[in-house]
């Protein structure tokens, strides 16, 4: 893995969590983040760089759970921290994700100076009957005056996130949360199809039939807002997100082009797919979901005993160990969710077989008979990836996982 690579950070803490939620988080007591957590994902993060050969760090997201939540000391100490061993590369997109009512002058100023030059805002919808229902902290008041506050004070990039298909929403309510948000000028959108988990209380009451869900509606009003925001200059650019030219997340394409990235925090996980330096080569790891077993790992350790932590891992995370075969299957399955496709000479280096014999573009194979109904296209690769990229169209994106099956 040695180079640059890509970094994850989880801050798993929240105030309160959501009612569609299905990401490990934890309310967390007096809303205050231990600094004892923010010393152990900086060590953790340490660890890695050493372990793997990481000379610099490519891009940098802290998601969580509520990132936000840390105080202006503890955002500055933690990239701080970080970056003291193992610099962030020239032009690092450096993302922390938001909650609307966290945001304010003095934590838009801690970020700036702790780095950061992108912010991911959770919007979700401005109606405030559903934000009651999702048991969001957020009004639509408290949203609009967070967005405001970032469109005055903030001259970084920013994104921010929509959810369609809410029980009882209509495109016109959809299309009228895209506009408003538009209002703000953010350059890059997500827009999620709402995802109805049997763990979450608002999956609960879906899937128990006490709350009424129309799943086709939910899917045509998801695709009322693609539509929306395409024509208003947002180009969908993966299955859910949309944003101006050059403003594509750079973070998020390490994932979806299965390009390494490390992990670190309680919950968090990581990948490593070729490695120099290591004889983990195809290997993912989560860490103990204990967040006082976590803290107590790393601070206990510290990586100045490189060895010792090295011994006791396995105490700490759980790994996976990827064989050639998942992980070419894993590099379909989420290259496929990029606009731009896959590229013929990226497989070939990967996995040393023709893309196109894969894929099915012969007489009768899937990408051909694809291709025919519009769902899929070719276009002619660039000067770094020759080739051809091999994509499923706006509409063939609708329908991934039945292509994906028949890969398998």
């Amino acid at each position: 893995m040695s180079g640059s690579v890509s970094l994850y950070i989880h801050i798993p803490f929240c105030k309160k969590k959501c009612g569609y939620c299905d990401f490990f988080s934890v309310e967390c007591a007096l809303n205050k983040i231990p600094d004892e957590y923010i010393r152990a994902v900086i060590f953790e993060a340490e660890f890695y760089a050493k372990k793997y050969g990481v000379d610099s760090w490519r891009t940098v997201y802290i998601g969580g759970g509520t990132p936000s939540l840390m105080t202006s000391s503890q955002i500055l100490s933690l990239l701080k921290g970080i970056s003291r061993t193992t610099p962030f590369s020239a032009g690092c997109e450096i993302t922390v994700e938001m909650n609307p009512d966290d945001v304010s002058p003095d934590l838009l100023f801690a970020a700036e100076d702790a780095g950061v030059n992108r912010l991911s805002v959770g919007i979700q919808t401005f109606d405030d009957e559903i934000l009651k229902g999702l048991g969001r902290r957020c009004t639509k008041d408290i949203n609009l005056a967070a967005l405001n506050l970032i469109q005055r004070k903030w001259k970084r990039r920013f994104s921010a996130d929509l959810i369609a298909g809410f029980p009882q929403e209509s495109k016109k309510q959809l299309k009228q949360n895209i506009s408003t948000l538009m209002s703000f000028c953010p350059d890059h959108i997500s827009l999620y199809a709402l995802s109805v988990e049997k763990k979450t209380p608002l999956g609960k009451e879906i899937l128990s039939g006490r709350m009424p869900y129309d799943y086709g509606a939910a899917d045509s009003c998801w695709i009322c807002g693609r539509n929306f925001l395409e024509k208003n200059g947002y180009p969908q650019y993966e299955v859910s997100n949309f944003s101006k030219p050059e403003f594509e997340s750079a973070h998020n394409k390490v994932y979806w082009r299965l390009e390494n990235y490390v992990g670190v925090g309680a919950g968090a996980s990581g990948a490593v797919y070729s490695c120099r330096n290591s004889s983990e080569e195809g290997v993912r790891w989560t860490n103990t979901a204990d967040i006082g077993r976590y803290i107590s790992f790393w601070n206990e350790a510290g990586v100045s005993n490189f060895f010792r932590c090295e011994n006791l891992l396995k105490s700490a995370r759980n790994t996976e160990i990827l064989d050639l075969k998942t992980q070419e299957f894993e590099f379909l399955m989420m290259g496929l969710r990029l606009r731009e496709g896959i590229n013929s000479s990226v497989y070939k280096k990967r996995f040393g077989g023709d893309l196109g014999i894969r894929l099915g573009d012969f007489d009768g194979g899937c990408f051909y008979r694809w291709e025919k109904k519009k769902l899929a296209l070719r276009r002619t690769g660039d000067y770094f990836n020759p080739g051809i990229n091999y994509a499923l169209s706006s509409e063939g994106l609708l329908f991934l996982n039945s292509f994906l099956e028949s890969l398998l």
